[in-house]
């Protein structure tokens, strides 16, 4: 189980669908436009550098 400081939160600037073998079907991956979420660092950092997300700091986006 991730620590706390081991995870962060983002918030999606735009919907976005994961790209893997389930995109297109009923059990795709999919955030939308202001939906917040905690993420392992790696994974928040991912979303982020595509412009997909920003992090939230505080409770609040930046």
């Amino acid at each position: 189980m991730a620590t706390r400081k081991d995870t962060c939160i983002v918030k999606f600037v735009r919907d976005h669908v994961v790209q893997d073998e389930r995109a297109g079907t009923a059990e795709e991956e999919r955030y939308t436009k202001g939906q917040r979420k905690s993420f392992p660092i790696r994974s928040a950092e991912h979303f982020v550098s595509r412009g997909s997300a920003v992090y939230v700091r505080g409770g609040k986006a930046d």
